[in-house]
Parts: structure tokens; sequence; C-alpha cells
């Protein structure tokens, strides 16, 4: 079967599924909890036929059923052209549905259908055996002529089908399975086996689901010190919301782009009354990104030329006490946050949130274990496999917390943990597995990081600022680092070190100052993340005829022939350009000063990037005739008056009202 769309794709040799998949994607709306799905099916049935309709596509298949199609290449094709306002009657109809339908939902529904179908196909030439929840055996996973997945636990000869409804359930809600011994390790090992994350859901308390993945996603790809650098207009400011919020673990990035986890969402801020069930809703993470400022986990800093040392990280402040004029030491906003940070490692602080209520956690093999603490201040800890409940003994908790707190990475190196915190404690027989939790719980769930945004970074004297900090935020040199340091104030005279949990988050804009002429210290100390105009963000949006993306492109192709790629423009500007009056607006009062100081008023420059568009005009013959003809003109010498040109902006306004003088950017 063949597509053959009006744009000029086409997909060959597509095959269709042997019957439709409408009650399998109407199973996992009701999982992802769509209150109109009915409407969402309904409409997006409707989009083939009218695609074939108005000559949009073209197919060797007649009544062919959209659910049918599991190629999410010919999907994305066709989401193309709702986004293109070819078929905005049928959308605006029913309120977006079938963009919706099928951008956000039947895409994601088709990955985790390919992850399964792709499973069960390898498990046709060979079964699996997982560990079970305590590692203490096996399952084998095999597949039966049924199509579904089937386990058979070790020694018997009954097995169970795990299903692809009972899989796309999980994939939405891992939750559902929080009772399962099986399902959860098969459908995580169906997710690792397509390299797929569950971008919905949280991390729960009590399970362990896809956490090496989540851990990986969430931290580790979050360096300590970056810096976002790029054009004006690149978003790189809106892009430290998403980045802080990665950080705090509540998304994943993926192709800078922050995918929020909406039941974590929910759960931590049910009070906002926010409505958290639409993906990429920007209102969900400013609300998040608030909250979190409020909390103080968060601090936002512009730098600029007069931005100091004292502000930064301690100075002298004059009070008024008594009639007289006293100085104290005052924080700046960078100790202020290190000291925030540092406090999260105090043990009594940490074991009175602990058990502040009654845990039920994992431990290292899988295994629950309840945590309570009675009427006489004792911490025990309750097996659910049987195992006799053991009284947790504070000073080896104390010990324990004090030899890892600043050492993650030893922590979880650990090969053989009884015999390694045995050695630590210098005692034998102590149940690892309850002590190893608690430690866990700390690093996982207590040890929050916080997050600093330095907006302008390069705006302010790096050496001036940061002074001998500038060694301190190095990943290396940091509290609980092999190579740790620490300094002596000058003020406080206090000894003073930078956290690892303390993120620093700075954005630079290359049209200011480039990268190269950075403080050298400064650069060596931060990992850089380029965010350039991205033309492809404007995809689709044309507004009286004028192609956004193909008139951003062009101007940007010019700019960087002209100039340097650091001078471009970025999306930003026409993101939210809904009509003509906006457009106008934008370049009356963002681009076109934008270029004349990029071009030091180099008015032939300027006309050549906006292609000689009527825009930048010269001046009347007759007008220049009479400034050359005035007395004081006729004394000055040596100047060829006849071949200077001056150039003026047209001030033509059927010019900046006609959609052909945007069109002429890119044409012609």
């Amino acid at each position: 079967m063949n597509f053959y769309f009006s744009n000029g794709n086409e997909f060959k040799n597509i095959k269709s599924n042997e019957k439709s998949l409408e009650k399998e994607f109407s199973i996992f709306l009701d999982a992802k909890q769509i209150r109109s799905k009915d409407i969402y099916i309904s409409t997006t049935k409707k989009v083939l036929p009218e695609c074939q309709k108005r000559g949009i596509l073209s197919v060797d298949s007649a009544n062919l059923d959209i659910f049918s199609l599991t190629d999410i290449e010919v999907i994305k094709n066709i989401c193309n052209e709702l986004r293109k306002g070819i078929l905005v009657d049928l959308d605006k109809k029913s309120k977006g549905a079938p963009h919706a339908c099928l951008n956000s939902n039947y895409i994601d529904f088709l990955t985790y259908y390919h992850a399964y179908m792709s499973y069960r196909e390898n498990l046709k030439f060979e079964e699996k055996s997982l560990p079970t929840t305590g590692n203490e055996s096996f399952f084998k996973v095999f597949y039966k002529e049924n199509c579904s997945i089937q386990v058979q636990a070790v020694n018997s000869t009954n097995y169970r089908s795990y299903s692809l409804d009972r899989f796309l359930n999980y994939c939405v809600n891992p939750k559902n399975e929080s009772g399962s011994s099986y399902a959860p390790i098969l459908f995580d090992d169906i997710l690792q086996h397509s390299k797929i994350i569950i971008k919905t859901q949280a991390k729960d308390l009590n399970k362990n689901i896809g956490e090496k993945q989540m851990s990986n996603q969430e931290i580790k790809n979050q360096p300590l010190n970056q810096i976002l650098y790029g054009s004006p207009g690149t978003g790189k400011t809106y892009n430290t919301i998403d980045r802080a919020l990665c950080i705090l673990g509540f998304g994943v990035i993926v192709d800078q782009k922050c995918i929020l986890e909406y039941e974590k969402i929910k759960d931590e801020l049910a009070y906002l009354e926010i409505n958290f069930n639409f993906k990429n809703d920007r209102s969900c993470a400013k609300a998040l990104f608030d909250h979190y400022c409020k909390e103080e986990y968060i601090e936002f800093v512009t730098f600029h030329q007069s931005y100091g040392h004292e502000e930064f990280v301690e100075g002298i402040k004059p009070i008024e006490k008594d009639n007289a004029v006293i100085y104290r030491t005052q924080d700046g906003i960078f100790k202020k946050i290190s000291l925030r940070a540092n406090r999260e490692k105090d043990f009594e602080s940490f074991f009175k949130y602990f058990t502040k209520k009654q845990r039920t956690l994992r431990g290292k093999a899988g295994t629950p274990l309840s945590f309570d603490k009675n009427s006489r201040g004792t911490l025990t800890v309750h097996f659910t496999n049987g195992e006799k409940n053991l009284s947790i003994d504070y000073n080896k908790v104390v010990t324990l917390f004090n030899h890892f707190k600043d050492k993650r990475n030893d922590f979880y190196a650990m090969k053989n943990i009884a015999t390694e915190m045995e050695k630590i404690l210098d005692i034998k027989n102590i149940p690892p597995t309850a002590y190893w939790t608690i430690i866990d719980f700390y690093f996982k769930e207590y040890l929050k990081p916080y997050i600093l945004i330095i907006d302008e970074i390069n705006r302010g004297n790096i050496s001036k600022i940061f002074g001998e900090l500038i060694t301190l935020i190095e990943p290396s040199k940091r509290i609980g680092a092999e190579e740790e340091l620490r300094v002596t104030l000058p003020y406080s005279q206090t000894s003073f070190g930078v956290p690892n949990n303390l993120y620093i988050i700075g954005t630079m804009n290359t049209a200011d100052r480039s990268i190269t002429s950075l403080d050298t210290a400064l650069r060596r100390r931060f990992e850089f993340v380029e965010m350039m105009p991205d033309a492809t963000k404007l995809e689709g949006k044309v507004i009286e005829g004028i192609n956004l993306q193909k008139m951003l492109t062009a101007i940007n192709e010019r700019i960087e022939f002209l100039y340097d790629r650091e001078k471009t423009i970025g999306h930003a500007y026409l993101l939210d350009i809904k009509n003509l009056d906006d457009l106008k607006e934008a370049f009356q009062n963002k681009i076109i000063p934008l270029l004349q100081e990029y071009f030091y008023r180099n008015y032939t420059l300027i006309q050549a990037v906006l292609n000689d568009n009527g825009m930048i005009k010269e001046i009347e013959d007759s007008k220049k005739t009479s400034i050359i003809n005035c007395k004081g003109f006729k004394k000055l010498e040596n100047i060829d008056f006849e071949s200077k040109t001056i150039y003026s902006i047209s001030d033509d306004e059927n010019l900046w009202d006609d959609p052909q003088t945007y069109i002429n950017i890119y044409e012609g």
C-alpha cells in the first residue's frame, strides 16, 4: 500500500494492520483519563476520507481505517497537513480533536504498541528468563499462538497471559500493577528493550519502575554547571525553567524540550488547582517553577556591569541602629543558596523527616520493607517476606549517614552491602538491606537539588563576582568530592565550600559578547549548550500567505553570510505572531532595530538582508538635492555628494500592511 501526499511526500510499501486498533487505542485513552475520548476517536476517523476528498493524499486502498495505520511517519505527515490548516474546518468543528488525538495520543500509543509487538516477535525465536522482585529465582517469558506474551513461574505448569491492553495500562499508570510480582519486571524489560521511558509518570516511592533510566535522564544528563548560549530570541531564559524542573525530577529533556511527568506534578501541587491534564501546557511548568522559587529551592539573578562579589557572595552593609551607623556582614545570593543546600545534609533534619510517617520502601533487591516509629520512639522495620521484624539502631544509621552523605557514587558502587557496611560499622550480623534502604531514601527522595539561575552571565565581571569561588564550583572541588576545597571568606572569616547538590544554570546572548571573549576560567568550568535559531519551530505557521519559517530562514542565511551565525535572529520573535499587525510590529520594533545594531546602521546591508523589499528606502532625489545645495554644504570640499546614498525606514503604511512585502524577503 502506497501513500502519496500533495506536499510531495511519498510512503511506499506501507503495511496496514490486520485489524483496527481502535479498541486498544480506546483502552489507552481510558488509562490516560481523556474525557473527550469518543469525540477524539469519531472525528479522527474522518481524517483520511477528508484528506482523500480534498486531494491532500491518494492511497491505493479503499475504505482504509486510520486506526489500521501503524506507521508513525505517515501519521506525522497527516498531522503536518492538519497543522498547516488544510483541514482547518474539520479541526475547528471538533475543537482540534483530530490533531490532538493523532499528535498527542495516537503517536504515543503506536510507540508503545511497536515496543510490545517487537518484543513479542523476538519471543517467537527465543524465550527469556527474568528475575523476580527478590532476585532469588527467575520466571520464564515466552510466546504462544494466542498472540499474547506468556509468563511461567519456576516449578509450575501454569502460565499467565500479559496482553497488549495490560501493557498499555502500565505505560500510562504503573501504579496499577503495584500488587503484581511479574508485570512490572516484564513490562520494564519491554520498555528497556525498546529504549522507551515512561514519560507520563513519576517514580513511585514504593517501586523502582525504570529507576535507572529516569535518574540518568533527569539528573545525570544535567551537569552541575551549564550555560545556554545563542542568538537573541532563541528561548534561553525560557529553557532554564525546563532544565530546572528536570533537575528537580519532574521531567526529562528530549530534543531540548522538557517532558513533564504530570502525575507527580498533580500530587505535589494539588493545592494550586491547576489543570495538569494537557501535555506541553506552559502554565503547568511555570506554576511548578514558581512554587520551587517560593520554597527557595530555585534562585534567579541577572548579572550586569556593576554587579559585584558583595551582592553575590558576601559583603559589608551599613545599618542604622540607635542613631548610629554600624557595619554588618551580609550574605549574598550564592552563599545563601549554598548554605540552604548544605543544611539538607544535617542528619537530625533528615531522620525527623524519615520517621514522620510510616513508609513502605523497596530494598536493594526490590523486596518491600515497612518502617514505622512506635510510641517509645523506636524505629522498626517489617520484612514482608517473613523475616523477623527488627529495631533500627539509631547510632548505626548516624554512622552510615555521616560516612556516605557526600559520597553518593561510593554508596551505589557497593557490590556486597553486608560486608562493606559491617566494615564501616565495625560490627557483624546487621540487617544490611534495611540500613541500605534508609540511606537510599536520603539520596533519592530527601536530598533535593538546589538551582541558581544566572541570566546574562557574560554581562558581569566574572573575576570580580566569583572571586576565589570560581575554583570551588568545579564538580571535582565540591563538598564531598575527592579533591574537596574550602576557603575562608574575607568578611565573615568562616570556612565555605560549594555543595554538590547545587546546580548552576547560566544564559548568555552571543550577540552581546562572543564565547571566545568570555573569561577562560569560567569556560573551563561550565558545559555549554548551544541554542541557535530553529526555524522548524515555525513550521506550518502561515499568516496571510506569509510563510514565517521560510522568511526567518532566508533572513538568517543572509546575516550569517554577511556577518556571523552568532548574530542571527531567534525564532521567538515570530512564535507569538497571530496576524499581520503582529508581524508589522515585530519588524518595526524588534527585528529592524536589531539589524540596525548588528550592522552599525549600514542600511545597504540591512536592505540586502531584507532582499530589497522596500522596508529600507533611499531618500528621494529632490530632498537630497535640497540638502546638497544648502549654503553650508557648498563650502565643503573633496566630498562626492552625488554618489552619497541616504537611507531611511519606510513610513509608507500601505507597504507595511501588504503581505507581499514580507513574502518578497524569501521570494524573488
